[in-house]
């Protein structure tokens, strides 16, 4: 057995090891609440997933990682409308814009093939919000003033550390219908963090 993992971006190549092999995926970083890591390692930290390496009976992998990948949607179409959506505390509840999530009420109606800018800001606290959009994944222009590196593309969840302010281009290409948008701290989106937009 091996234990590896100290980010969540670590890439493992599986053909060095031995089949029958166990590797263990453990997360180290302490979490004593839900406004996330505290910056502390934990040792040994938690198990989170297991991989059992297997022989290449299967045959020889010939797939490949093609010198140009597929391109990213433009953001260049013209948007049609501004949004801003406030992610905080009030009067006791998780809200978005002040309102607590109600079944009920479309907080935006927006024409199919369009394109919106919105600006998703975390209203104050220490609370962080993983912030996520249904329907299709956004491209980030801009996180707290700063553009983004040229590598990111396309996203679903906003990492919505305290205080920041995140802009982001949305295209709405495909399929009409109502679609969530909430934060992905459970206790945050039971407890009324969620709001409704549909596309018509």
């Amino acid at each position: 057995k091996q234990s590896v993992a100290e980010r969540f971006d670590i890439i493992l190549d599986f053909s060095q090891y031995q089949p029958g092999t166990e590797i263990i995926l453990v997360n180290r970083a302490e979490q004593v609440s839900g406004r996330g890591p505290t910056g502390k390692l934990l040792s040994p930290g938690l198990q989170v997933l297991k991989f059992i390496v297997t022989s290449d009976a299967f045959g020889v992998d010939e797939s490949r990682i093609p010198a140009k990948l597929r391109p990213l949607p433009d953001i260049k179409r013209p948007v049609s409308k501004k949004r801003t959506w406030k992610f905080e505390r009030s009067g006791g509840e998780w809200v978005v814009n002040g309102q607590p999530y109600n079944r009920d009420v479309v907080s935006a109606t927006i024409p199919e093939g369009s394109a919106e800018q919105w600006t998703i800001i975390n209203g104050g606290g220490s609370w962080m919000h993983p912030v996520h959009i249904h329907y299709e994944e956004h491209r980030y222009l801009s996180y707290n003033g700063l553009p983004p590196e040229k590598t990111v593309g396309r996203k679903d969840v906003i990492r919505l550390d305290p205080n920041a302010t995140v802009v982001i281009y949305m295209r709405f290409r495909d399929y009409k219908g109502l679609y969530p948008m909430h934060c992905h701290n459970v206790v945050h989106e039971d407890h009324a963090m969620m709001v409704m937009f549909k596309i018509v």
